[in-house]
């Protein structure tokens, strides 16, 4: 029994690598379609876009301009105002 990756293209099955097949051979042919390929979730160039657009808002109105990424961790754990 042999195994191969093909693909079916203008009413055919296409190998995509020799099988060791002698022209005119008699094969029994079983077809079960391969998973297609995930698309990749992760693009880095978007999530660095997102990550800048995040960081260029502006504060919320209205909001304590105490709080800012210069302090979260005085924030987050505690510790005098302003600390960085």
């Amino acid at each position: 029994m042999t195994t191969f990756d093909a693909v079916y293209r203008g009413g055919a099955i296409h190998p995509l690598s020799p099988i060791g097949f002698a022209e005119g051979t008699p094969v029994r042919v079983t077809v079960e379609s391969a998973p297609s390929p995930a698309p990749d979730p992760f693009d880095p160039a978007e999530v660095c876009r997102l990550i800048k657009a995040i960081a260029d808002l502006p504060e919320e109105p209205g909001g304590d301009p105490t709080v800012t990424a210069r302090n979260h961790d005085a924030i987050l754990y505690g510790g005098p105002k302003g600390v960085r």
